[in-house]
């Protein structure tokens, strides 16, 4: 019977993030009481390891660093966020009894659970998904800047995503699952998009234009770039039939070669510019000199020739 009970209670998505959450809290309290600066001590004797003031090193972990030192913070951070995201899941797992339809069925009062469909169409989320997981190592790599970019940009697609697998399966009717997805979705999805698409392309192709050997180069580089593209978009804008999946795996394609293209840039590193001065030599000469055309400096005494004193 207990069995039974527990086996109702906890399901096993539940299981699996407690577990997660209770590793990540664990390892965080270790990391902290190993990294906060002990004094450890072998003496030989049971059990071999004995620390000066043991209990006001663990009042720090456990404490959340309120009462104590919690020693590398960066890591400590880092676990103590992946104990806490998994203990959320897990809560949310359990209060949902992982979807299962049984459940489902009984808090709607009904034998069985309505059927949805599964979503149909393409999505471009997990292609951006891979250009943000390819901006994050390239940050990690050449500027924190390009990293901090890749988290927001990770969370606007992780949520855009999310939401569109649940709108996709909201209705068993496919358009008013699309027409709910895009009500709430384009409004925001087209400014943020269209900012992080342009800021990422001006940054890779600056980066070009520096890397280019002379200024030159860099002229000609803009300039063949800039018809290519200027092209496929009248090509693309002007066709009477425009493949769809031909326009996705034009804009893919581009965003690889111009993110691509910023990475080798940013490798082979800014060519040398000369910077030239704004203005000439300055005498440090004092006033009254042959430069000033024989004027003397205010002030001082005026001697005029065959004057009588």
């Amino acid at each position: 019977m207990l069995t039974f009970f527990r086996s109702r209670m906890f399901t096993p998505a539940f299981k699996l993030f407690a577990g997660f959450a209770a590793a990540g809290y664990v390892g965080a309290i270790l990391l902290a009481w190993a990294s906060n600066g002990n004094t450890w001590t072998f003496d030989g004797t049971f059990p071999f390891i004995h620390i000066e003031n043991i209990v006001e090193s663990l009042t720090g972990p456990l404490s959340f660093g309120w009462k104590g030192p919690v020693g590398n913070h960066a890591g400590y951070v880092v676990l103590l966020s992946f104990a806490g995201v998994s203990a959320f899941l897990a809560g949310l797992l359990v209060a949902f009894r992982d979807a299962d339809p049984e459940a489902q069925a009984e808090v709607v009062q009904t034998e069985t659970v309505p059927l949805t469909k599964a979503p149909t169409g393409s999505s471009y989320w997990p292609i951006l998904a891979a250009l943000d997981v390819v901006l994050l190592l390239v940050g990690l790599a050449v500027n924190n800047w390009y990293f901090i970019a890749g988290l927001f940009g990770g969370a606007i697609i992780l949520g855009a995503w999310s939401f569109q697998n649940w709108a996709y399966r909201a209705t068993g009717d496919d358009r008013i699952n699309r027409e709910l997805y895009h009500r709430f979705v384009d409004p925001w999805r087209v400014p943020v998009l269209g900012v992080v698409c342009v800021a990422l392309v001006a940054v890779a192709f600056s980066r070009v234009l520096l890397a280019a050997p002379n200024k030159s180069a860099s002229v000609w580089v803009f300039a063949v770039v800039g018809t290519v593209v200027f092209v496929l978009v009248l090509a693309m804008a002007y066709g009477k039939r425009t493949n769809k999946n031909l326009v996705a795996a034009l804009l893919v394609l581009g965003a690889l070669l111009f993110v691509g293209a910023g990475i080798a840039a940013a490798v082979i590193g800014e060519r040398e510019i000369e910077h030239h001065g704004t203005g000439g030599e300055h005498s440090e000469e004092p006033a009254g000199t042959e430069h000033e055309g024989g004027l003397a400096p205010i002030g001082a005494p005026a001697t005029v020739e065959g004057a009588q004193s």
